[in-house]
Formats: C-alpha cells, structure tokens, sequence
C-alpha cells in the first residue's frame, strides 16, 4: 500500500521529534522523505522467509533538520531491539532517549524462558545516567497494569519507601492485566530509579489500552535524587 504523505505529516505537524517502533523496515530500505525533517533507524539484517520481503521489528525517529546539530545517535542494538539517541538539551545535561521495540514473548526472537529480554539495556543505563536524563520507550510487549516503581528516601540512615501519590506517579491503566513481561519491566525501573509514566495524572490520554493508535508509549524517566528505587526481595 502506498504511504499517503500528506496524511503522515498531519500526524506530526508541529513536533521536533518523533519516534517509531516496530517499523518493517528492509536491510537498504529508505522511508518516505518528509520535508524538513531527517529519519535515522535501525532495523533487522536478516528477513524471515514468512514475510515475503518485508521487514519486521526495528525503530525510527524523525526530526526537524535544524536540529541535527544537537542530535546523535550514539549506540545502535545489533537485533534493532532499541536505538539511543543523544539529545544536548537547554537544561545543561543530555538527554539520552532509547526507542524501543522488543517482540512478543511468543516471537521466533525472544531471549530463553526465564531471561528478561529487557537485559540488555542494563549497561546502557548505567552508563549514561552517569551524564545525563535517561528516557525510555516505544513498544515493549508488556503489560503492567497499575504497577509502579518503588523510590526511597536516601539521605536518611534507614530507607524509607516514598508515596508515589506525592510524588504524582501514581498510575492507572485501563488494562489491569499485569504479565510475565511485564514483571521483568518493572524490576528494570526497580533498578535503575526509572518511573513508569503512562497512565499518570500528567499524561491522561496514556491510559488506555496499547492496541489504541493514540496511545503514548510506555516511558520511563530517571528519578531525581535524593530518591532512588529498591528491589525488594
């Protein structure tokens, strides 16, 4: 089918940014050129026979020309699971922003039983919360229901667990379902102080269910200290 351009662009008329996941994008292939703005992606090297020549999974952002200056893509998963993009941003620290696509727990690409597919992006969150905000999202595969990240209060001697109604995270989601994925999801954010932003009060329209197109993506923001998140055992 062939893309409706005009259509597209009304789709993001006004934004800087724009990310996508799950793009079917072929190893050579090239999108659609948008007018004012530059594409950079990552998608699978490799095509299964089923799907007749198109790609499947990889990720995408598109962005104003006047910002490549500040933009860089600076790490790239060799599976196109994710991409992180390096945004220099006003406030005096970097942004580091991963688009994400990590396939169904039933897909020929899952890690084995057992193993979060989410592990990988560990080191890359140590790393660059060393020098700036990390963000993460797109499309996970996972259902989290209303769950939250637990954050403590560090500069006390005994840690005391933070209500996340003050800290306005609490969520709720219109899909109460929570999964095995969706448990490895959350005991990421447990790790690395990371808070999951769909369904809060600040983004209401994230509440619904992921098979709705105006969905906003699972996010995810590094807390500010003193707070930090604990896995419990």
């Amino acid at each position: 089918m062939k893309l409706d351009v005009s259509a597209f662009e009304d789709s993001f008329k006004g934004r800087d940014i724009i990310f996508y996941s799950k793009m079917h994008q072929t190893p050579g292939g090239t999108l659609s050129s948008v007018t004012g703005y530059l594409w950079d992606t990552t998608c699978r090297q490799k095509i299964r026979s089923k799907h007749r020549g198109r790609g499947s999974g990889g990720v995408a952002v598109l962005f104003k020309e006047e910002l490549q200056p500040i933009i860089r893509i600076v790490r790239r998963d060799e599976h196109a699971r994710y991409m992180w993009v390096r945004l220099r941003a006003e406030i005096g620290k970097s942004l580091y922003i991963a688009i994400c696509y990590f396939p169904p727990s039933t897909s020929h690409y899952t890690p084995p039983k057992g193993q979060s597919p989410y592990m990988v992006l560990n080191e890359d969150i140590w790393v660059f919360s060393t020098d700036g905000i990390v963000i993460i999202l797109g499309d996970f595969n996972a259902r989290t229901g209303h769950s939250q990240t637990p954050f403590y209060n560090t500069l006390e001697e005994m840690l005391r667990e933070l209500n996340v109604s003050d800290m306005g995270l609490v969520r709720c989601s219109q899909d109460e379902e929570h999964t095995g994925y969706g448990g490895y999801l959350t005991n990421m954010g447990t790790t690395h102080g990371l808070a999951i932003l769909n369904g809060i009060q600040g983004f209401p329209t994230s509440s619904d269910l992921t098979c709705l197109a105006k969905l906003c993506p699972l996010l995810f923001r590094k807390a500010a200290k003193p707070f930090r998140s604990c896995q419990r055992s």
